[in-house]
């Protein structure tokens, strides 16, 4: 029983007048006991703190992704400080359930109710850095709150699984994935099992799984449950990379949201992202702040070309990824469209600043391209948009000589017309004429004699 300041019981179980006081008494305390303590237990409460957090640029962080660092440190102290107090509560360590309300708001969301304060400031050391204190609503997971004091803890999803025979084991989460489970696997996902749980030995997390398999419902899921973002498995493949490379847009917007580290998995993301045209995607990691003129960045531009996806050159030229850069292979993006052709994206490329005369590490022009390819439309238009026909490569090659080389009458013929040079000589002494007839190819030779 309670006791007064002067040690004396409050009440007591003994017959008296003030039976009906002391019962008043009793009830206060208890919906005061109810309130403090069973109530976070029964059905977990939301909390409000205060919280701050900082990030510094460096060298590998925008000025938003350094904002957006800050405030997920804010969040990331936000929820430990109310675990902490949770923890160190004498009153709560009475319970059997501390794990359970630890776990509960160690997954909690967080909710910024208020940037109390935020801005820019210069460190001697860290140069531009950026600090963020905010109040935060801490709401608590309910899948972990279990049972009253005194009573052991009952999962409700992990003992379904029992009941359903599945062993409660990461192994079985897994293959839960594998098998393309839903129903199950939101079972193991909201019992608490470890979201960050890789297969062996390929070293596969779990959200990589989901979203290579597709599943947009599980991938949620475990993003929700906290999982590591930038996880990797063993050959460097990220989340964000496999649903770039997927076109799921959905689960790209919630790994950004979520913090997932566009420098560290962007680039990559990018190049997939735009060899398969997916500009929902692009423009996602765009706005997210991945790198844009990098190397990654230009093999991003190439691929677009490459296969014409003129809505993703815009947006990465816009961005600034250099249109006359030569990629991995020595190409440059006009190159590309060209040898694709892929005339609108030529357009788009020629119109953006492209040099139709820029050679790549072959010497070679896009006009040479197109006259190897016989692509006879974009030979006409870039010797309408003015490109040199007399140029060579590196081994001494003009657009004519491509053009016989691969026997590609319908362009020699435009060339011809063009007033392009048919006497050039190549590396190995040879002209337009002398290859057409070593050739024995009479219609080339006939298309050079008329001129």
């Amino acid at each position: 029983m309670l006791a007064s300041n002067k040690g004396k019981p409050i009440c007591s179980t003994q017959k008296r007048t003030g039976e009906g006081d002391c019962m008043i008494i009793r009830i206060i305390l208890i919906l005061a006991v109810w309130a403090l303590y069973l109530q976070p237990v029964f059905g977990a409460q939301s909390a409000i703190v205060d919280s701050s957090g900082q990030a510094c640029m460096g060298e590998d962080k925008s000025r938003k992704q350094t904002e957006q660092a800050a405030m997920a440190e804010a969040k990331r102290k936000a929820v430990e400080s109310v675990s902490t107090h949770i923890q160190s509560t004498t009153e709560v360590k009475n319970f059997a359930l501390e794990k359970d309300l630890v776990a509960a708001y160690a997954n909690a969301e967080v909710k910024v109710i208020e940037e109390t304060e935020s801005g820019w400031y210069k460190d001697p050391v860290l140069g531009d850095c950026y600090r963020v204190k905010i109040k935060a609503e801490i709401t608590p997971a309910a899948r972990f709150i279990g049972q009253p004091a005194g009573q052991p803890a009952v999962n409700p999803e992990r003992a379904e699984l029992e009941r359903r025979g599945i062993e409660y084991k990461t192994e079985n989460f897994l293959t839960a994935i594998k098998e393309d489970n839903s129903e199950i696997l939101l079972l193991f996902i909201k019992s608490g099992i470890d979201v960050n749980a890789k297969t062996k030995p390929e070293g596969i997390p779990a959200l990589l799984m989901a979203i290579r398999k597709g599943n947009i419902e599980i991938a949620r899921a475990i993003i929700g449950a906290g999982a590591n973002l930038n996880t990797t498995d063993n050959y460097g493949t990220t989340p964000l990379y496999a649903a770039s490379e997927k076109g799921i847009t959905e689960i790209v917007n919630a790994l950004l949201a979520g913090g997932a580290d566009v420098n560290k998995n962007g680039p990559g993301a990018l190049v997939v992202a735009s060899r398969w045209g997916f500009v929902e995607i692009v423009q996602a990691l765009l706005n997210a702040g991945v790198e844009t003129k990098g190397e990654k960045a230009i093999k991003a531009l190439s691929q677009a070309s490459d296969y014409g996806h003129t809505a993703v050159v815009k947006l990465l030229v816009e961005k600034g990824t250099a249109v006359n850069a030569r990629d991995f292979a020595g190409y440059n993006p006009l190159a590309r469209a060209v040898e694709s052709n892929k005339k609108e994206t030529v357009l788009l490329l020629l119109d953006k600043g492209a040099d139709m005369n820029n050679r790549d590490k072959f010497g070679m022009t896009p006009l040479m391209r197109a006259a190897q390819r016989g692509h006879t439309d974009m030979v006409k238009l870039l010797i309408d948009k003015g490109a040199d026909k007399g140029l060579k490569d590196n081994d001494g090659r003009t657009a004519v000589i491509w053009a016989v080389r691969e026997a590609a009458q319908g362009s020699l013929k435009i060339l011809v017309e063009a007033g392009a040079d048919i006497n050039a000589v190549d590396k190995d002494g040879k002209t337009a004429l002398s290859l057409a007839r070593q050739k024995k190819n009479q219609n080339l030779v006939n298309i050079l004699e008329k001129k």
